[in-house]
């Protein structure tokens, strides 16, 4: 059975360090904060420049999927995110900040606590089968037969993705990965 979260129905909250709002797509163990999850899904906006919230002890790919030209400083290095569909993966204690070169940007953040959790992030065009999540990013695409718009989740097993648009797929190995 494939389970479905549109972008409408979730919820926003501040950052861990305050600077702008992020929604929680999906967290395990369920419930678990900020501070003690094994692994969470969330998406970001990103309205002003600014410096990540420091993560020890967490990998972290960040994805984007709306907005053009995010340029992400890890530990004194740039990397500039051009195009939706655009992905880097850091660690979580790295000194991180973001620019914006072109406007606001949205992104997903796929973070997992290092040594227990992994997680492949792979970004696919419709007609394939998926198991564990999948984030709409554009185009026309469906998750067993139902609209996914970017930024809306599906998560399951053996899930149908058609269509002519992108996705996020996620697969995480390690405890408690649904």
């Amino acid at each position: 059975m494939t389970t479905y979260l549109p972008r409408d129905q979730q919820p926003p909250r501040p950052w861990k360090n305050g600077g702008g709002v992020t929604r929680t797509l999906a967290v395990s163990p369920a419930g678990a904060g900020i501070d003690t999850f094994d692994w969470r899904l969330s998406a970001a906006d990103i309205d002003t420049d600014g410096p990540f919230s420091p993560f020890p002890g967490i990998d972290r790919v960040l994805v984007l999927l709306r907005g053009t030209d995010l340029v992400l400083t890890v530990d004194g290095h740039d990397h500039p995110l051009t195009h939706p569909g655009d992905r880097l993966a850091f660690p979580g204690e790295a000194a991180v900040h973001g620019r914006l070169q072109a406007g606001p940007t949205w992104d997903l953040n796929v973070m997992v606590r290092r040594g227990r959790v992994q997680a492949q992030v792979d970004v696919r065009s419709g007609g394939f089968e998926a198991d564990g999540f999948v984030v709409g990013l554009g185009g026309s695409i469906t998750v067993d037969g139902r609209a996914l718009q970017v930024g809306d989740l599906a998560w399951g097993d053996g899930m149908g993705v058609e269509g002519t648009g992108r996705v996020v797929h996620i697969q995480l190995d390690g405890p408690s990965s649904r």
